[in-house]
C-alpha cells in the first residue's frame, strides 16, 4: 500500500515541491502526465565530473594521498568498483589487486593484503596490512612462498585460519605476477 500513490495527490506533491529542483515534463498524452525531476549534479568547481580523493596507508606509511578516476579493489567476499559520488561505505577488504585508474586515463595495479575501506564524500580510505606496485612483485619469490605455504599443516583452527591466509596471498601473488 506504501508504494501506491493515487496520481492526483503525486501531481499535487509534485506542485508544491517545485521550487527545489529543475523540472523536465514527460511529453503530453491524453491521460494526465506525471512530472519527472531531475537535481543537478555539479562539484564545488562548477565541473559535471567529480574525482575520488585515494588514501592508501599501511602501517608503515602513506603509499599515496591524490585523486583518482575510480578504483577497483577486492573485498572480503568478492570485488568492488568505486566511482565518484558513491554511496558512503565501509568494507573488509581482501588479497588481491588494487586497481587505480588516474585521471589522465593512466593506470597502476597494487597488491594488497587485507584490511579495511572507508567511503564517505568523494575519499576513499584504504587501511591495508601491505600493499606493493605489481610491477614489484617477483614471480620466483612468489612461487618459493606459494610452494612454503603448501608445504606447511596445520594443527588447531586458528593455525587453519592462518595457513589458509598464506595460501591465498600467495596464490594471488603467483596470479598477478603472471598476469603482468
Amino acid at each position: 500500500m506504501f508504494g501506491v500513490v493515487p496520481w492526483r495527490i503525486r501531481q499535487e506533491v509534485d506542485r508544491r515541491t517545485s521550487h527545489d529542483y529543475n523540472q523536465v515534463s514527460a511529453p503530453q498524452t491524453q491521460r494526465p502526465t506525471r512530472t519527472v525531476w531531475k537535481r543537478a549534479v555539479t562539484t564545488n568547481t562548477g565541473n559535471a565530473v567529480a574525482d575520488l580523493r585515494l588514501v592508501l596507508v599501511t602501517p608503515e606509511k602513506t603509499m599515496f594521498d591524490r585523486s583518482v578516476a575510480s578504483i577497483r579493489l577486492p573485498m572480503f567476499d568478492g570485488s568492488a568498483g568505486i566511482f565518484p559520488r558513491r554511496a558512503p561505505l565501509v568494507g573488509r577488504l581482501g588479497v588481491g589487486e588494487l586497481k587505480v585508474n588516474d585521471t589522465d586515463g593512466s593506470s597502476e595495479s597494487y597488491f594488497v593484503d587485507s584490511g579495511f575501506i572507508q567511503v564517505k564524500n568523494d575519499q576513499v580510505s584504504v587501511l591495508t596490512q601491505s600493499a606493493q606496485p605489481l610491477s614489484e612483485i617477483d614471480r620466483r619469490a612468489a612461487q618459493a612462498e606459494l610452494d612454503a605455504a603448501n608445504a606447511e599443516s596445520a594443527v588447531g583452527d586458528a593455525e587453519f585460519a592462518v595457513l589458509a591466509h598464506r595460501l591465498e596471498r600467495a596464490r594471488k601473488l603467483v596470479n598477478l605476477s603472471s598476469e603482468h
